[in-house]
């Protein structure tokens, strides 16, 4: 006699495992996938204070299928006297602000020209997202710094 007893033991377990898998692999897609990118703009765009700036575009796109909450951008440089960053949270999309899956979003921060400082710094793009509990920060490919073609000079000449 067939002891059905075992036969719907191993039923609940096999449906049980195939669940629990399922909601790993539902649980992986839904998981935000944050990607910052954002590229050295050297035109001049205008002055400021008498000084001339450079608009730094950085852009954050969220390609999976959960919404994130983007706290700050910002562009991280390695100068000469150790790390800074230069941020503007009024250029763009007022700070924080919610990114919904599959999205994005573009800021821009101001950077003064001040001659030859910036030239061969190494620059990556950065954004402080809240992932979870905590805040993260995402990095951009890093680029190495140049000056303008053409372009000489400090202050703003007119």
């Amino acid at each position: 006699m067939p002891n059905y007893a075992d036969w719907v033991s191993t039923l609940a377990l096999l449906l049980s495992g195939g669940s629990l898998g399922w909601q790993v692999v539902s649980a992986r897609r839904e998981q935000p996938v944050i990607s910052v990118d954002g590229q050295w703009a050297i035109s001049r765009e205008g002055t400021h204070d008498g000084w001339d700036y450079w608009t730094l575009p950085i852009h954050v796109t969220n390609a999976g299928g959960r919404a994130v909450t983007v706290v700050d951008v910002y562009w991280e440089l390695d100068g000469p006297r150790g790390p800074f960053s230069v941020k503007s949270a009024d250029m763009g999309t007022a700070l924080p602000t919610r990114l919904e899956p599959l999205s994005a979003d573009a800021w821009e921060a101001r950077a003064p020209f001040d001659g030859t400082t910036w030239a061969g710094m190494t620059a990556r793009p950065a954004a402080d997202v809240v992932l979870g509990k905590g805040v993260v920060t995402v990095y951009g490919p890093p680029c190495t710094l140049a000056m303008p073609p053409g372009f000489q000079g400090s202050p703003a000449s007119g």
